[in-house]
Formats: structure tokens, C-alpha cells, sequence
């Protein structure tokens, strides 16, 4: 949801193999840093991956949770 081009289809399966390897869902990556939970731009950067895709994704966690419902 919200990724329509096939250009950012590519840019996220690398994103989605790790995220998946690393066991995270998108409760996890949604959760509050607060909590010790969430996703942090150092562990997203550690990752090497773009912190504008993770904020992108983040904004997006919850419509596609409400899609689903």
C-alpha cells in the first residue's frame, strides 16, 4: 500500500528480505522507541538503509493496518 512503482517495489525487497531475517513485523516497527521496542534510524542506518524509507514506511503502518481490518 502506497509503494504503486515497480521503482519502489525494487528499492524495498532487499528492506522487506532483512526486516523479515530480523524478525521484525509491523507492530515493531511501528512501536514506540520509549518502550525499547521500535525501530531506531541508528538500527534502520545500521542496516544501510535510507532513513527516508523508514519514515515513509512509518507513515504508512497505519492505513495499511486499517486496510486490513
Amino acid at each position: 500500500m502506497g509503494f504503486n512503482n515497480k521503482l519502489q517495489r525494487e528499492i524495498l525487497k532487499p528492506i522487506k528480505t532483512k526486516l523479515i531475517k530480523e524478525m521484525w513485523n509491523i507492530n515493531t516497527l511501528k512501536a514506540s522507541k520509549r518502550e525499547g521496542e521500535g525501530m531506531t534510524n541508528k538500527i534502520w542506518e545500521e542496516y544501510n538503509f535510507k532513513i527516508g524509507m523508514l519514515v515513509k514506511i512509518k507513515g504508512k503502518i497505519s492505513a495499511f493496518k486499517l486496510s486490513k481490518q
